[in-house]
């Protein structure tokens, strides 16, 4: 280092150096101040007008006429909602099109993404982490998937425009609906309320290239003591082609219609009933085999009653059985191609927990089936039941 600092001081002779020779020149002040001047005026405003109301304004260089105005109050409340707590409206338009599932829309809310395995049913990932790290949710239910590679993503289940509101906690910052060390997403559809009989009706239709057309209804009647509301939506597309004109695997065609009866006996009280059913197919082109099926059944009941006593604010609990029936195959959307592997095996084989079998063949030594040099195709059908209940009171004092 002493050696550098020679070296430094020889290369900048600063023998003759006098700080006096440094003045101030007085026209760099004045630029100084004016470029860093902290004071901002902005309780009064200066604002031009005509020569027709030129009272109490006097004149100014110029022969133009300035009037300064009362100072202008701007109240407005102040915004509580907490950093790690997004909420988001799913019937609001998005773009470029609306979302074909629940990871096509998560992925316009900053931290997101998916990973994709065709023109919909992608793979959420939140800040690098998917899979049992983020809690997916629908009114507060839990609804696995069946696969073990992730065909069926829960969201792959779940129309946005479906729900009134998605909310995203972001990191483990709850306990409410259990763990989840990336992000809690709940996909909630609001009770619908009436003061008198009424009737309640939107929907919509889209249209875009590649075939995709998508369609919306959202229905709603009832009075006072109670509505019954019936959401439905269909969504398809077909392949398209990239920049070098070749087809691209991506076509689906998906549709879900769900039941909600609720029973409103006061302003504090409600019990809703639910019913769900929804199917699909989707050709992936980042997998070997296509999904053939995402067959839906859901069912549920919750209440929620409030002001129960001066301490015991709400109590809220529902139960939930959801069950998802997935059939993968290399044949039912694109041309099977044959595998090249020798010997064979024969029979089925349970996939432990998962409630499925494997259907037909996989290959030898597997004892997964039989594999053909003339029938290569393979097909594999895997059920999941998920039951979940949950119970929550709030206190205050």
């Amino acid at each position: 280092l002493p050696k550098y600092l020679d070296i430094m001081m020889n290369y900048f002779d600063l023998s003759d150096f006098n700080l006096s020779n440094f003045k101030i020149k007085p026209c760099v002040l004045s630029v100084a101040c004016f470029f860093y001047s902290g004071v901002t005026f902005a309780d009064t405003t200066r604002q031009l007008i005509s020569h027709e109301s030129v009272a109490n304004c006097g004149m100014t260089h110029g022969g133009m006429h300035h009037c300064q105005l009362s100072p202008i109050v701007v109240t407005a409340a102040a915004d509580s909602t907490q950093a790690y707590l997004v909420t988001a409206d799913p019937k609001q338009p998005i773009q470029p099109v609306p979302a074909t599932d629940g990871a096509d829309y998560l992925k316009h809310i900053a931290g997101f993404n998916a990973i994709r395995n065709g023109g919909t049913n992608g793979d959420p990932v939140f800040r690098g982490m998917f899979g049992s790290r983020l809690k997916i949710l629908t009114n507060g239910s839990e609804m696995l998937g069946a696969c073990p590679a992730r065909m069926d993503a829960p969201t792959s289940y779940i129309s946005p425009q479906n729900f009134d509101e998605i909310t995203v906690i972001k990191g483990p910052q709850s306990v409410l609906f259990g763990a989840a060390s990336a992000a809690t997403i709940n996909f909630v559809r609001q009770p619908t309320r009436f003061e008198q009989d009424s009737v309640k009706a939107q929907g919509t239709v889209m249209a875009a290239s590649n075939q995709r057309i998508d369609t919306t209804s959202d229905t709603a009647i009832g009075n006072a003591f109670g509505s019954i509301r019936l959401t439905a939506n269909t969504s398809e597309a077909n392949d398209y082609k990239d920049g070098n004109g070749d087809k691209v695997p991506a076509k689906w065609r998906k549709w879900n219609a769900d039941l909600n009866a609720t029973y409103t006996p006061s302003d504090d009280t409600w019990i809703e009933f639910s019913a769900g059913r929804g199917d699909g197919e989707a050709r992936y082109a980042g997998r070997g085999m296509d999904g053939s099926q995402f067959l839906r059944e859901s069912a549920g009941l919750r209440f929620e009653h409030k002001y129960l006593s001066s301490v015991l604010e709400k109590l809220e609990g529902q139960l939930n059985y959801n069950n998802a029936d997935h059939i993968m195959d290399n044949y039912s959307l694109r041309e099977p191609t044959a595998m090249h592997m020798g010997g064979h095996g024969h029979g089925s084989s349970p996939m432990s927990g998962m409630g499925g079998t494997i259907d037909h063949t996989m290959g030898s030594g597997m004892g997964m089936g039989n594999m053909s040099m003339n029938d290569p195709t393979m097909a594999m059908q895997l059920a999941r039941k998920t039951i979940s209940g949950r119970l929550a009171a709030t206190l205050s004092w």
